[in-house]
Order: C-alpha cells, then structure tokens, then sequence
C-alpha cells in the first residue's frame, strides 16, 4: 500500500484507501454468500470485483435513470456493457457481502455488534483515514446522513438535512471538503457516554488521531460545544477551538438579556472570559441572538457586513465581531463534504441497510479523492475530469478478456457525451451500438480461427462443478434385503448375517442374469446390501431377487444413494490432486493415521472456479465419524451439504425450526443435534419426526418446536453445553 507522500496517479489513491486486503475479504465472503444462499458458485475473481467497482464509479458520472438501461438496445451505454453484463452486474450486486453470519453474536446478548455486516470494512476504512491524511489546518464535526428508509433499528430523523431519514454519521472533515474520520451512530446506548457529554465524547473520539500541539482550529455547532470541551481541546490536544453554543452550557455567564440588545439595535455584541478555562463567550445580535464560543478569537477585531432589512427593504451595514466570520467561514467542511457526495452519489436501491452504507463509503472515497489529487498538484484538471482520471487508472489497471475494454476512449467519451444533449446521445449511443456488434463479429471469427490447431478448432473446456454437484458424487444404486420377520430381524447376530450374505451371494452369482453384483455387506439388524453398477441393473436384481430369496423370508427394497462427500477449506489448489491429498494428510495426522491403515481419503474435485482453496473429498465412514466428532470445524472441514453430512452452519432462511428464531443460543449446536436440512424446505423443515441425535429416543416435533423437545433430553443438554464452549470457527 503506497504512502500517501508516494502518491502519484488516481490508481496509488485508490490502493492507499481500499487495499487488497479489504478486497480478498469482500471476494471470499461475497463467493460464501452466493453458496450460502442459492447454493451458487459464483466465482468472483479479485480483478472481477475491481471491475464491478470502477461500473458503479462510471455510472455515478454518468446517470440514467434505471440501472438495466446501460444495456438496452438504443441507448446501450458500452463503456459499461462491454466491461460487464447486465445479469452478472445484478447477481454480484445481490450478493455482495463482507462478514461470515454465522459469527454474529444475537441481539440482546453480551458483545453483539448492530455494525457487524461491515465492521470489518468500516474499521479498515477508518484505519486508513487516520493513517494517510494529510490534515488541512482549519477541521469541523458535524453530521451527514445516509439516506435509507428501510427497517433498521438505528434509523434516525434530522429536518435540517438534505435526507431526513437515514444513517446518521458523525463527521470529521477539512475545509477543503476532504474527509478525515466518520463514526456511524447506532442508537442510544450503544457507546457509554460519559459526564462530560455525547457530543463532546464524539468530538474526542474524531481527534484522537489528529497530530497534537500542531495549532489545528476545530470547529462544530451546538450540539457538541461546551465549555469543558474547548478547554480540553486546548489543553490536553494543542487544538484550538470554536463553535455556537447553547445559553444552558455557558456555566452561569451573565450576558446583556435579549430585549436589552434588540433595543440597542441590530450588530450589538456582549462577551465574557473565563480565565481558568481561557474560553470567551461572546452574545451578537443580528435578527436573533447567537451565542458562539472560542479559545482562540472573540471580538476584535470588530468589521461590517451587508444585511438585509425588511423594513427599509434594502441592505445594511452592520457590526460583526471577528468569531463569526471565523466560524462562517470554517464550518462547512462537512456540507462540502455533503455536495461532493450528491454530485456523483452511487444510487443504489437496497433494502440492505449495509449496502448503502458500502455505497456511502465508497463514494466518499472517490469524491475526496479528485480533492486530495488536486491538493497534491498531481494535476490541474476539476471535478469530472479529475474522476475520471481515477476511473481510467482503477478500471484500466487490469484488461477484459479479448481487449475489449479501452479505459482512456470510455473517459474521453464520458466527457464528450456530457457536452450532448439526451437525444443527441440516444442517437449517437444507437449507431455506436450498431457498429459495435459488426466489431464482436469480426472478433469472434478472428479468434475461431486463431484457435484453429492442425485442422481442429479448438474447444474450451467445460467449467467446474458448483459445490453442489461437486459434494453430490456419482449416483449409485443399490438393493437392500430386509429379514421380513421383526423377531428374526432383532435375533440375527452378525455371524448370521453373514451365512445369508454367503447363501445369497451364491444364488446371485450363480444366476445367468443381466446384472453383476459389485459388492455384498452385511448391515445392521440382519440386512444385507447389494451394490450394482447402473438403473438397469437394479430393475433386472429386484426381479430376479423377488424370485430367488423369497424362501429366505427376505424382501429386496431398491435404494439410491450417493457417495458421502465432504468440503475441506484451507488446501492449496495445485494442478494435481496427490499433492492436495498429501497437504491435507500432513495437517490431520489422525487422518492420515486411519488413511495408512486402510481407510478411504481421496479427493474427487478441485474447485478453483468458485475459491482456490476449496476441494471435495470422499471419505470411509470411520473418518468421516471422526469428523462429525472433531465438529469438523477444528480440522478445516466446513459446508459439507449432501445427504448424509450434517450442517455446521444456521439456515439463513428459517434457522433450523421452520420459522425464524433469532433467540438461538447455539445454532451451530442445534443444526448438530436435529441433523441436515435445506432451507429449500423451511416450511416442513422435518418431514418426519426424527430421533434426536443425542440419545436416539426423543421424537423431535415437526411443527417448528424442535428446541422445545430437545430440551428434555438429557444427553442433549450436556452436549449442548460442551459445544457451546469448545466450538471454534476458522
């Protein structure tokens, strides 16, 4: 990451603020989000995500009135539609994510985070803020507002601001408009407040990183001035200070009373200073009394100003002290702030309170970065061309496929198109778009016959399997035979099962039939399992099994199953799957113990579209009850979802009892016990009444009161209690 004296194009800006840190950690849970949600393998690359961001910078330039109209045939906007299509704009927008869920402690318990879904952001965002701003000299706080009117139970109302309801943020910004440090407000009690105040607690969280002793000038309003405040500023941080003030803080100053100054007329002024605090306070009167207070101007030196007068209904002049010019003119850092951000605001309709605030946090990035440009004198261009810029290097650092992509046309057509007229621009659009389709014509014939090797055309390979089809293996197919009689089903001992197995074994092989069996086992309570090979195969054993075994007492029932499969995180992805198979050996010794003795571990598929370090496995049963024992979580074992593995995660749809329960505990430990389900099936999660996983005895309800049932059991409350204080996340 460049420091910012290192600064020296858009792009070191851009790296400076949103590092690859903050972006591997959006690809990775955004990839996480898609499977969690639609089981979809989304496969967002770093260099895809870059391209998404530097789309939404182009159109906050250039505005349409819909979204889905930057592709529309006739008015086809292709410097976005040739970086992106429209259904992969629209899925990563849905998607997008930046925290794990699971990790999220419930509301109403000790440590639980309203800023969870972006903490992770909003702290490294802040982080660099305070690391690599220059300061200007002259600094307000204030408010800004996030503009959202969805459900969220930190919403707030201010009539004075441009957006009313919103997210409200506590701000720290230059003269110039450039911001330094935010803090979002999450309701009353969310932050200890101290004797001294809300407002001046704020104020001294925003400067604890502000160089001290430098004479910085911090101005704010009402709301957070004190006297108190103005002196610690100057005391303990070298700050000066100055801000309005309400009368009920100026620790009993007696001023002349407002009928007293109307009367001497409008420019009247009283003052006072304390001397322990070195704080003045000073009482100007103009059509109303304002009260301001500083510890470093007062009155003096005293100057006029052209007011207006509704009586004469011309302007006057009339006396001004010095703090309030001082204050007019410093206190706007914020509302600049504020009028960079409605000039090129990324509008984003969301019912997601965190994608708006990840859109407030990126446009103020790339508003106050034209600024910071031009303070540096890296370059003379304002305001768009200067964004611009950005966009060229933040886009332009890296190629779509084929070359399409040229960032230095979009931005000279960007500043082109905002000379035209809208008409002249759907016009102008439509014949581009014409042109552009003849041009990916000859493209794709110049590339179909480039690929063209000793006679063939070549042909891509197809793409990886999502999690999904990868964790749901080869279908097997298999008949079961079950001993007819319970008695004889409860008497058969192993060794009896095994003389059946032989007998059977026997008739099969011996039969001239279709089908060849793979494999004869012995199961629980008499049963015997015959694995074949195909659907055919199964038809052509259940009637020939019919016939042959039916003196047995014996009854075929045909099963499909699939291979148990699970998803390992935190393995390399080399080229060759020995290699991954060793890696995850050497780092499960126990693993690789059983896996020496005999035991199957190998894996089946790499999945280096959806992340590079996710493969699939298939395991015996006795590693794969290892696992289940080590809650897979400890060995990096997680989101195996096939038939027979068990969630480790909550159902992000109904949290495992079929209707949304957000006083869990423990959802990882209650998705243990009560065993897998989809959130596909969130209305009947249970169609049936399974046994509880603990004891195998309780019936477990299917009515959406599990927790209820599993409470009565014994084992499950002591296992309940061990899971809840061992188990670890990754």
């Amino acid at each position: 990451m460049p420091h910012y004296d290192e600064v020296q194009t858009p792009l070191d800006l851009f790296r400076m603020f949103i590092t690859e840190d903050i972006l591997s950690n959006i690809v990775d849970q955004t990839n996480l989000n898609a499977m969690r949600k639609k089981n979809l393998a989304l496969k967002l690359s770093l260099e895809e995500l870059r391209r998404f961001l530097g789309v939404q910078m182009l159109m906050s330039i250039l505005k349409l009135p819909a979204i889905r109209m930057y592709w529309e045939n006739g008015i086809r906007y292709s410097p976005v539609a040739d970086t992106m299509s429209r259904d992969r704009f629209i899925s990563l927008r849905s998607f997008l994510h930046i925290c794990y869920d699971t990790l999220m402690i419930p509301k109403g318990e000790v440590g639980h985070d309203k800023l969870f879904k972006i903490r992770r952001l909003y702290d490294a965002f802040r982080e660099n803020l305070k690391k690599n701003r220059q300061r200007n000299e002259i600094q307000s706080i204030d408010e800004q507002m996030i503009p959202f009117k969805g459900r969220i139970g930190f919403r707030q109302y201010l009539k004075d601001k441009p957006h009313s309801w919103g997210v409200k943020v506590f701000t720290g910004a230059g003269i110039s408009g450039i911001v330094y440090d935010i803090e979002i407000y999450t309701g009353k009690g969310a932050v200890e407040i101290s004797e001294l105040g809300q407002g001046t607690d704020v104020v001294l969280r925003l400067v604890e990183n502000l160089p001290r002793f430098m004479n910085f000038k911090l101005f704010f309003d009402n709301f957070y001035t004190g006297i108190d405040l103005i002196h610690k500023l100057r005391v303990e941080y070298g700050t000066e200070s100055c801000g309005t003030i309400r009368s009920n803080r100026m620790r009993g100053a007696v001023l002349d009373t407002n009928a007293y100054m109307k009367k001497k007329g409008r420019g009247s002024v009283d003052f006072r200073f304390e001397r322990h605090s070195e704080v003045s306070v000073v009482k100007w009167y103009d059509n109303k009394p304002v009260h301001l207070a500083s510890s470093y101007c007062a009155v003096t030196p005293i100057d006029k100003c052209q007011r207006w007068d509704g009586t004469t209904r011309k302007y006057v002049e009339v006396d001004r002290p010095r703090i309030v010019p001082d204050y007019n003119k410093s206190m706007g850092g914020v509302d600049l702030a504020d009028m960079f951000l409605e000039l090129y605001r990324t509008d984003i309709r969301s019912k997601k309170w965190y994608t708006r605030i990840m859109s407030k946090v990126k446009s103020s990035l790339e508003t106050s970065d034209h600024e910071s440009l031009e303070s540096l004198t890296v370059m003379n261009e304002k305001s768009v061309a200067v964004l611009l810029d950005m966009l060229k290097d933040v886009i332009g650092s890296f190629k779509v496929p084929g070359g399409k992509f040229n960032a230095s046309q979009i931005c000279s057509r960007i500043q082109y198109l905002h000379q035209r007229t809208i008409e002249e621009n759907i016009e102008l659009l439509r014949i581009e778009n014409s042109r552009l389709n003849e041009v990916v014509n000859l493209q794709k014939e110049l590339e179909r016959i480039k690929s063209q090797k000793n006679g063939q055309i070549y042909v891509p390979a197809p793409q990886q399997a999502s999690y999904a089809q990868a964790l749901k293996g080869p279908e097997t197919f298999s008949v079961i035979l079950e001993p007819v009689s319970v008695e004889k089903r409860n008497r058969m001992n192993f060794d009896e099962a095994m003389q059946v197995t032989e007998s059977i074994s026997r008739v099969v092989k011996g039969e001239n039939s279709d089908f060849s069996v793979k494999k004869v086992v012995p199961a629980k309570e008499g049963r015997v399992i015959l694995e074949l090979g195909s659907k055919r195969e199964l038809e052509a054993a259940m009637s020939v099994l019919t016939e042959k075994v039916s003196d047995t007492k014996y009854k075929p029932k045909e099963v499909k199953k699939h291979f148990p499969r699970m998803l390992v995180n935190g393995a390399p992805s080399p080229q060759v799957k020995d290699e991954s198979e060793k890696y995850l050996l050497q780092c499960n010794p126990e693993i690789q113990r059983m896996a020496n003795e005999g035991e199957s571990f190998r894996i089946i598929t790499i999945l280096e579209n959806a992340s590079k370090r996710k493969v699939v496995v298939e395991v015996s049963p006795k590693i794969r009850q290892f696992i289940l024992s080590q809650r897979g979580l400890r060995i990096g074992f997680i989101l195996a979802s096939c038939d027979d593995y068990v969630h480790l995660i909550r159902c992000s749809k109904c949290c495992l009892y079929g209707h949304r329960k957000t006083d869990c505990r423990a959802d990882e430990v209650c998705s243990w016990l009560l065993g897998p389900h989809t959130y596909k099936n969130c209305d009947k999660s249970f169609s049936s009444r399974p046994n509880c996983r603990a004891c195998e005895k309780n019936k477990l309800k299917s009515d959406g009161h599990a927790a209820y049932e599993l409470s009565k059991c014994p084992v499950a409350k002591k296992l309940t209690a061990r899971l809840k204080n061992n188990i670890q996340f990754n």
